[in-house]
């Protein structure tokens, strides 16, 4: 594969990316530069009673993303884009604003909302890591259980919500199909992307870029 880092095209990270374009450009989680990737809030809504909140519909502020916590009070939202600060938390009458650390590049968020019996809400706690990456050789697929394995045991699942980078390249494969096809036709595939691992290691790959690895691309880094 060509050299490059991935790269996020969704409008709402080029939107971003324009209203932030003076105070300078981001570096990807892998040191090379690229534009913002998106992150992903994992948080944990609570009731003014302090009891897991259920069935409050979670939105970032201008961007359309959204989730509904299940039974424990859990929302996740994938994809949240570079410099978001505010989410509004809506349960019947409540419509609360609550503000935030801005959002970075490829951060994986862990965080608490306190709700108050006023009708308000407030972040309690926020640990940010940065998002795990995959890279490396295609051993196998999996277009069941939509997952593939790497060298080095690495597992990669995609889903719905997984983007596959385009670089309009003839080598580009965009579905896991494409990349069981050209493994069964012995070409040597190469994937890398990142995403969120669960807690057996497995990486659900929220961007990816697959691409046959031909003999030529070593001598065509341009």
């Amino acid at each position: 594969m060509k050299s490059k880092a991935i790269r996020s095209f969704s409008w709402l990270s080029v939107l971003v990316g324009l209203t932030l374009a003076g105070c300078g450009s981001p570096s990807s989680p892998s040191g090379n530069s690229s534009g913002p990737i998106g992150s992903v809030i994992n948080g944990t809504v609570m009731s003014a009673s302090s009891a897991p909140a259920s069935g409050v519909r979670v939105s970032m502020t201008g961007t359309g993303q959204s989730s509904t916590t299940n039974a424990l009070g859990r929302f996740r939202i994938m994809n949240v884009p570079m410099g978001q600060s505010q989410m509004t938390l809506q349960q019947g009458g409540m419509n609360a604003t609550v503000t935030m650390q801005p959002i970075g590049s490829g951060q994986m968020v862990q965080m608490t909302v306190q709700m108050t019996a006023a009708g308000t809400a407030q972040v309690t706690s926020d640990t940010r890591s940065s998002m795990p990456r995959f890279d490396g050789y295609v051993v196998s697929v999996d277009q069941v259980a939509q997952t593939l394995t790497l060298q080095g045991n690495q597992v990669v699942r995609v889903d719905a919500n997984t983007v596959w980078y385009d670089d309009n390249d003839d080598d580009s494969l965009q579905s896991l199909a494409q990349v069981a096809a050209a493994i069964a036709a012995g070409q040597k595939v190469e994937a890398e992307g990142y995403g969120v691992a669960d807690a057996n290691g497995v990486i659900l790959a929220m961007q990816i870029e697959a691409e046959v690895d031909d003999d030529n691309d070593s001598d065509d880094d341009d």
